[in-house]
This record gives C-alpha cells, structure tokens and sequence, in this order.
C-alpha cells in the first residue's frame, strides 16, 4: 500500500479535490470558493488593465479621479488577485486551514465593508458605490454563515464515519 493510500485510510479527515465532499453544504462552499475566486481574478484584472472603469462608481470623475487614483488602482490588484488565488488555492487545503482562511476573508471583508460605507459618507462616490460594500458584505456574510452554521463544510471526508 502506497503512502497516500495508508493516510488517506487512516486519517479522519483528508486532503481531497473540490466537490469530493460527501455533504451538500461541502460541495455549495466549493462552488462558492470558486466563484469567489473567479471574480476576484477579474476584479483584479479590471484593476490593472483597466483602472479607468472605476470611473463608474465616483461622483464628477474629472475632478476626482486622475493618475494617481489610476496608479493606486494597479498597486492594490496584485493583492485582489492574491485573495483570488488563495480562495483558488484553498480548495486543496487541509479544513483547518480552511478554516482560518475564512476567518482571515471574513475580517478583511467586514472592514472593507465599514471603510466603504465610510467612504460613501464623503461625497465622493455616487449611487453605484454601494454594490461594492454589498458585494463585500455579501463575502464576508456567506463565509461567517459556513464558518458558524455550518463548519462541517470545510471538512472532506472519504467515508461517512
């Protein structure tokens, strides 16, 4: 018997592919780590190759949005595409650490929630804005509800034991 196939028959818990679980709310949290992680690449992409587009969410653009709001832009997508990659990357992980990677989504989502709501007080962004703080609130509350509710959908179990 190979290595893999000892731990694999000895461990309560294994490292198994995406929608290897045997529960259905295992296999809703893949799906939704994936979707996550697409639009994060996408956003991400947005960010660098067009930063422009974020035009469509500030009120009177020319005077508030230049080069250095487009520069700022491309400096932070390398991190949007890094939460892309690790929820990407977290499909693969052991469930404790998908655990922990949740909790660390669903803080960085609920103070990108209160610094956008913040930021929509200042006169600045316009009637669109705040998809971005539903957006991210959304993020942070479909994680913290699989994290609480159901935690039992990080983990992939070969057998029903």
């Amino acid at each position: 018997m190979s290595s893999t196939a000892t731990v694999t028959s000895t461990t309560a818990s294994t490292i198994t592919t995406p929608f290897s679980g045997i529960t259905t709310p295992s296999k809703i949290l893949d799906s939704f780590v994936i979707v996550h992680s697409a639009v994060a690449t996408l956003f991400a992409s947005a960010m660098l190759v067009y930063p422009e587009f974020f035009k469509l969410f500030v009120k009177d653009s020319e005077n508030h949005f230049n080069q250095i709001t487009s520069d700022s832009i491309r400096w932070a997508s390398p991190f949007v595409f890094g939460f892309g990659g690790l929820a990407g990357m977290s499909l693969y992980f052991p469930c404790f650490v998908r655990k922990k990677i949740a909790l660390m989504f669903i803080l960085s989502f609920t103070l990108a929630v209160g610094i956008g709501t913040y930021t929509q007080t200042t006169g600045r962004w316009n009637e669109y804005h705040p998809a971005n703080i539903v957006l991210f609130g959304f993020l942070a509350i479909t994680y913290s509800t699989f994290l609480i509710c159901l935690p039992n959908s990080f983990s992939r179990r070969i057998t029903s034991n």
